[in-house]
Parts: structure tokens; C-alpha cells; sequence
């Protein structure tokens, strides 16, 4: 413990862990790998509601159920999406479940309301139900919310989040859900692989820390789950994305890196031996 860490969540030295060096990992290989077993798109089939969003995203009837879709106008801010969904599900996290989801141009063309949307393979994130808007951290007392904002403070704590937003359950209970992470990683939707910076901070969320107070057990039992997020678990995530998105092999390769080290680190940071 630390004048600075007055709950003790930071470990006074590093604990010996065999942790799996996610900076020399051939990452190449494995991305190329998850590629190949990718699930096909979803195919929507016919818009239920456009969303006055900066995205334009539209709730899309698609053969998997409904989804938010962001087609290829809303920018690079869909790679982050996919790839901070599939994380956040390997992490046990309380993210939608994201797809590919593919937009006809013929659908397109049968709906004048679509005219701004570019077909192709875009973005989904599926819809969950009973959902309300809040802005803000709350709940915090519920012991149903509390493993899932401890959750959400390694998520969010591994990636450089902008943009937050929580939506609750409005039944049964208000559990906390984490939506649109289009922003989180470094300078938000402009980002390249260059500004991928292994020196950058890695901390659990301080503004689920602060809200939350989390007990030691608590902080623990998230350190476990990320103990399970290992290199298949990454290279997924990263090659979720789809290949026409112009998201090389190099970015996702760094982007692996990139998230490797700070999960071992945030590892080395927290976890007890």
C-alpha cells in the first residue's frame, strides 16, 4: 500500500506471474488465423428507426434479431467498436454482442430515408431491450451491478475511452450496460497504429473507481477475468473488423501489442500473487 493508494489496490511489488509477454508474441500468425474463422455477417433486412446520432446509426431488423448499424459514413470509429465489444464479451464485460452486419444496395435504393447510408458490411451492435439512457455512474450500490462495473473499469481501463455512455435495465433491475465505443482508443476516431503508446498509463478506470469504492475481492475477481483474456482472446478482438475497412495487418498486429502490454500490466498492477 501507498500514501497514493489508500485502498490498497496497487501492489507494493511486481508479484511473480507467468504472464505471456504479449510484446514478442508473433501476433501475426494468430490474427491470420481468427480471419479465417470469422463469422459471416448478419443481413439486415429492413430498418425499424434512424437514430439523430453524429454515427446516423439505424436500428436494422436483421436475420440475427435487431441491431444498430453504423455503415462505412461513420468513419474509422466502427473499428474501435468492434474490436472494444469482442474484448469487453471476452472479458465478461456488460457490452452488447457486436456483428458484422451486411447492408444490401438494394435495400439501400428501396428506402429514400437510407439514401445517406453506404451499403456494404458495416457495424452492428445488437439491440437490448428495456434499455434507458444514463449519463452518468449510478446503481453503484446494487450487488447486481457491482462485479459488472468492475468489469467495465478493466475495459475501459485497458483502452482510452472518450465518449462514455451507460445505459440501465429498466426491468428487472437497473443493470448497467456499456454502449458505442467508437472513441476508445488514443485521439478517438483519427487514430493510427503510430499512436498506439505503450508509456501511456494503465490504471483501473478512475471514475469507476472513485463512483464504485471497490473492495479488494471485488478488484480481484476482476483481475481473474482478465487473467482469461489471453492471445486467442486478443487476436479475435482484433480481427474482428472487417478486411474491407482498410485496417491493415500491420494496425491490427500493433493493436494486439498495443493491448497485450497493458493487460499484462494492469495484471502485474492489481492482481494478488
Amino acid at each position: 500500500m501507498t500514501d497514493g493508494d489508500p485502498a490498497g489496490y496497487i501492489r507494493d511489488a511486481v508479484p511473480p506471474l507467468d504472464l505471456r509477454l504479449h510484446a514478442a508474441e508473433p501476433w501475426e500468425p494468430l490474427i491470420a488465423a481468427a480471419l479465417r474463422a470469422h463469422e459471416p455477417p448478419t443481413r439486415a433486412l429492413e430498418p425499424l428507426e434512424y437514430l439523430d446520432t453524429g454515427s446516423k446509426a439505424v436500428l436494422f431488423d436483421c436475420e440475427d434479431g435487431p441491431f444498430y448499424v453504423k455503415g462505412a459514413q461513420s468513419g474509422r470509429g466502427v473499428i474501435a467498436d468492434q474490436i472494444v465489444g469482442k474484448l469487453g464479451a471476452a472479458l465478461g464485460a456488460p457490452v452488447a454482442t457486436v456483428r458484422l452486419v451486411h447492408v444490401s444496395p438494394e435495400l439501400v435504393q428501396r428506402h429514400h430515408d437510407l439514401c445517406f447510408f453506404r451499403p456494404g458490411v458495416s457495424h452492428g451492435s445488437m439491440k437490448i431491450p428495456n434499455l434507458s439512457d444514463g449519463l452518468d455512474i449510478r446503481e453503484t450500490h446494487r450487488s447486481e451491478n457491482r462485479s459488472r462495473f468492475a468489469r467495465l473499469a478493466v475495459l475501459y481501463g485497458l483502452c482510452v475511452p472518450a465518449d462514455r455512455q451507460y445505459m440501465y435495465e429498466n426491468v428487472p433491475a437497473s443493470l448497467v450496460h456499456s454502449v458505442d465505443h467508437g472513441l476508445f482508443f488514443p485521439r478517438r476516431d483519427q487514430w493510427c497504429a503510430c499512436d498506439l503508446d505503450e508509456s501511456l498509463e494503465v490504471a483501473l478506470d478512475e471514475e469507476f473507481m472513485a463512483a464504485c469504492e471497490f473492495t479488494e475481492d471485488e478488484v480481484q475477481a476482476a483481475m481473474t477475468a482478465l487473467q482469461g483474456v489471453g492471445e486467442s482472446e486478443i487476436a479475435a478482438a482484433v480481427a474482428a473488423p472487417h478486411e474491407g475497412w482498410g485496417l491493415t495487418m500491420t494496425d491490427r498486429a500493433e493493436l494486439a501489442r498495443f493491448l497485450g502490454r497493458r493487460r499484462d500490466k494492469m495484471l502485474v498492477k492489481y492482481l494478488t500473487p
